[in-house]
């Protein structure tokens, strides 16, 4: 398996030795997904921000199991509840 950074930084090596290996691999998809990750992880970091803040807003700072608390109290109104 090769590491998402060495694709990240040396896309036109892989590209080559992809070529050499005569494999049939779509760098762009990957190079898109990993986009879309960087991307929600940047939401999710957001999202555990909030929370904090959200937390420390209503004197809450003991709570360190926040998602099933959160969870227990809204219901399972989820996508996969």
């Amino acid at each position: 398996m090769i590491d998402i950074k060495l694709i990240r930084e040396n896309i036109e090596v892989v590209k080559e030795n992809l070529r050499k290996r005569n494999t049939n691999i779509s760098l762009d998809k990957i190079q898109g997904l990993e986009k879309d990750r960087l991307v929600l992880m940047k939401e999710v970091e957001a999202l555990r921000n909030s929370l904090i803040e959200i937390r420390l807003l209503f004197n809450f700072p003991f709570l360190t199991n926040t998602y099933y608390q959160v969870k227990a109290a809204v219901g399972s109104g989820g996508p996969n509840g």
